[in-house]
């Protein structure tokens, strides 16, 4: 399929055009289903300053050692009607203080 753009408006190959509002690929989420995992295989693993974690996820802690990020993490529960999800885990409690952050 051919596309191309102009202005706020997309032309495809048969020659119709969308205009005005065109939203097509805006927030697209990417391996939503947590479906696929090629850097780690399901292996837990801890963030640090960034880390990929499942394909196209990623996560940051600013406090090390606070979390791991596993597909289909045993200790988290899925939610209904996914087989594959993302699952955080935390090590322990934290006070979390001005400029501590956590983020997936």
């Amino acid at each position: 399929m051919s596309v191309s753009y102009g202005g706020d408006s997309i032309v495809f190959a048969d020659g119709s055009v969308q205009s005005g509002g065109w939203t097509g690929m805006k927030n697209r989420i990417i391996n939503g289903a947590m479906l696929i995992d090629q850097r780690n295989t399901g292996a837990s693993v801890t963030p640090a300053s960034f880390t990929y974690t499942l394909d196209r996820w990623g996560a940051v802690q600013t406090t090390a050692s606070k979390f791991s990020v596993q597909q289909n993490a045993a200790a988290v529960t899925p939610p209904a009607g996914f087989t594959n999800y993302l699952g955080v885990t935390s090590f322990s409690a934290l006070s979390v203080g001005a400029g501590v952050h956590f983020n997936i």
